[in-house]
């Protein structure tokens, strides 16, 4: 009697720990899933519109009025974004004279004689600069000689467009007019190598083919 009491407790053990189970196994939860599709990360573009005309000046000599040069651009872009620009340039020697000058001894005797920004926007259209910004450009001056020439814009590698670095929106854009002139003296050479005398006849028939290069970035670090 006292076994089947005991097989009988045992049964309804069972029976409670699979009742317990089933009973664990059905339980619910109140829940809400929201789903957000249709999202994408797409990389904004840096296009520059540079327009830089092909200009030739032959025939240069000391105090010769030249034309001016207009660089134009546009941040035909995305994205804002900063430009720099550079100069390099090749030795154009046709006939060598006594004092034969390297491509970097003649680019010493081009200087900037005059430099004016103008800026456009997409709201105010084109604005210009009350006059000569040349001054901004003195920092460039690596001889001290109160002119910038060609061959310290070379020397310094990438420069900034505007002295006063701003990204420049999308649509903006802006032009820069640049005065060469042929040095009327001696010059001092950046380097301190030597001292050209123009009047010397040195520079005649050598020359330089100079490229302008131009890049927009998304960021403020030069190239």
């Amino acid at each position: 009697m006292r076994k089947a009491n005991i097989t009988t407790l045992a049964s309804v053990l069972v029976i409670a720990l699979v009742a317990a189970g089933v009973g664990m196994g059905t339980m619910a939860y109140f829940s809400d899933t929201e789903t957000s599709t249709g999202n994408t990360v797409t990389a904004g573009t840096m296009d520059l519109e540079l327009i830089v005309p092909t200009f030739t000046l032959t025939d240069i000599f000391p105090c010769k009025d030249l034309d001016p040069i207009t660089f134009t651009f546009q941040n035909d872009g995305s994205i804002p974004g900063y430009l720099y620009y550079k100069v390099t340039y090749t030795q154009n020697d046709n006939t060598p004279n006594a004092v034969n000058l390297n491509a970097d001894e003649f680019a010493a005797l081009i200087y900037v004689e005059a430099v004016t920004y103008e800026h456009y926007t997409l709201a105010g259209g084109w604005t210009g600069s009350p006059g000569d910004d040349l001054p901004k450009w003195m920092d460039m001056d690596l001889n001290n000689d109160d002119y910038v020439s060609l061959y310290e814009m070379k020397k310094l590698g990438w420069l900034e467009y505007d002295p006063a670095p701003a990204a420049l929106p999308v649509g903006d854009g802006g032009r820069f007019i640049i005065t060469f002139h042929m040095a009327d003296s001696l010059v001092s050479y950046p380097d301190g190598a030597i001292e050209l005398d123009v009047e010397d006849n040195w520079p005649q028939d050598d020359g330089i083919d100079v490229t302008f290069t131009a890049v927009l970035r998304s960021s403020a670090i030069k190239p």
